[in-house]
């Protein structure tokens, strides 16, 4: 995703470069730390510190993670007969 386009590639960027700097000194940081912290960053980069699905609030920073599974057959074959014209 390109930064800017409004999709958080910006956000998902300083998320990874915020993790690794925490894995590479020794992971000094719990991951609750590291959402707060990245919350004075941007608003929605807290999200990419969620497992899979999050329900935030606030500006975003807020996120509480909640169990999705998807099966990702039954997916797939949605998506393939949406994507064929069926």
């Amino acid at each position: 995703m390109p930064t800017g386009a409004g999709l958080g590639g910006g956000s998902s960027n300083a998320a990874t470069a915020l993790w690794a700097a925490n894995q590479f000194s020794g992971c000094l940081a719990t991951e609750k730390e590291l959402q707060e912290w990245s919350s004075e960053i941007g608003s929605d980069i807290p999200f990419f510190f969620s497992h899979g699905a999050a329900y935030c609030t606030g500006r975003g920073e807020v996120c509480m993670n909640f169990g999705l599974t998807i099966n990702l057959k039954t997916f797939l074959i949605s998506f393939l007969s949406i994507a064929d014209g069926g």
